[in-house]
């Protein structure tokens, strides 16, 4: 398992913990839930991966963001 994969086990750990559905998290968010589900399978752009990441990571209390993520963010 890559760490890009290891931070998608992590949301869905995370929201089992909280027994949190990606439809309350999208509300969190401001977004859809089939937006959240294109940012957590990767079928979304660059772009919103850069934006949404960070803040579900942030909402969930996840540290290590994937590096595709960090990379853009921290150029």
């Amino acid at each position: 398992m890559n760490k890009k994969d290891d931070f998608y086990y992590n949301v869905r750990r995370k929201l089992d913990e909280r027994d949190m559905q990606q439809k309350e998290l999208a509300s969190l968010l401001g977004i859809t839930p089939a937006f959240v589900s294109s940012i957590l399978t990767g079928k979304c752009g660059r772009k919103a991966r850069v934006t949404y990441i960070p803040k579900v990571a942030n909402i969930l209390g996840i540290a290590e963001l994937p590096a595709d993520v960090k990379k853009h963010i921290s150029s």
